[in-house]
């Protein structure tokens, strides 16, 4: 197309009249589209350290938390009994390694309850064996 061409298109295009409601809830739309997958990606993006800690925002009856200072970690959970009483039991215990960008392995005395996990913005995934649950872990 020569430009002589895409003008005459152009100039078409525009004297074609788009109501104003019409072009404001567009223009909302892909507003509220781009927020969103910036909002995302916000989320995504891997915060600077694990260092610190860490415990499960949930309505489950267990509650969960996990701390991470220098190159030692551990994961504990505290299950609700009956009778009122809580235990705390320790999952997994040992040291952590960086090992790319968002990418962590933990490091178990026992080397078959090694694990990796994925830290995102400010969250990280783990499974818990015993239960056959997947537990988000949040900062605090």
């Amino acid at each position: 197309m020569d430009r002589k061409a895409m003008r005459e298109w152009f100039g078409r295009f525009c004297q074609k009249t788009i109501s104003f409601p019409i072009l404001m809830i567009t223009v909302l739309l892909f507003l509220g589209l781009f927020v969103g997958m910036m909002n995302k990606i916000d989320q995504n993006t891997p915060s600077d350290s694990i260092d610190g800690q860490y415990r499960l925002k949930s309505s489950l009856s267990d509650s969960y938390t996990a701390s991470f200072n220098g190159d030692k970690f551990q994961v504990k959970r505290l299950e609700s009994a009956v009778e009122g009483e809580n235990r705390e039991k320790l999952l997994l215990e040992g040291t952590y390694e960086h090992v790319d960008e968002n990418l962590y392995l933990l490091k178990a005395s026992d080397q078959t309850q090694n694990a990796i996990i994925v830290l995102g913005k400010n969250s990280f995934y783990f499974y818990d064996v015993e239960k056959s649950t997947e537990v988000q872990f949040y900062r605090h």
